[in-house]
């Protein structure tokens, strides 16, 4: 994410400090087995998921939820989204994997997800780019 130039030989680079994406399934499975099972099954059934996360500082709105909500179910794709304070339109909707808090590394990690949505913070951009999961951006703030 900056521009290229020679390294001296003594300084060695690393890059995000997660375990590799593969390492990360049997987490997801042990912190939310129910949304592992969830995101397997999408993937037996060839459906692609889409990962939805703003951070804790940022706030969703009224409209901005149900926007996103009418616009995902028109896609076809499934949703696991990290929403709190709100509820989507159609709670029980089986297309929707909705909670106030999601293992956002592990999810990405998972490889039913084709794509995510985040507020571009740096650490969270610097996860998708790990799991090489494309961003859909929704800056807030300086981010």
């Amino acid at each position: 994410m900056e521009p290229g130039e020679a390294i001296p030989p003594n300084i060695v680079l690393t890059g995000p400090l997660s375990d590799p994406p593969t390492d990360l399934l049997p987490i997801l499975k042990e912190k939310d087995e129910k949304l592992s099972d969830w995101l397997d099954q999408a993937l037996k059934d060839n459906q692609d998921v889409v990962y939805l996360s703003i951070g804790s500082e940022a706030k969703w709105r009224d409209w901005s939820v149900k926007a996103l909500y009418h616009g995902l179910k028109k896609l076809g794709v499934k949703v696991v989204w990290s929403l709190k304070d709100f509820e989507i339109p159609v709670p029980e909707d089986p297309n929707f994997y909705v909670k106030p808090w999601i293992p956002q590394i592990e999810v990405l990690a998972h490889p039913a997800i084709k794509a995510g949505l985040t507020h571009c913070g740096f650490g969270g951009v610097n996860e998708f780019i790990n799991a090489s999961v494309p961003v859909i951006a929704w800056p807030h703030f300086a981010d």
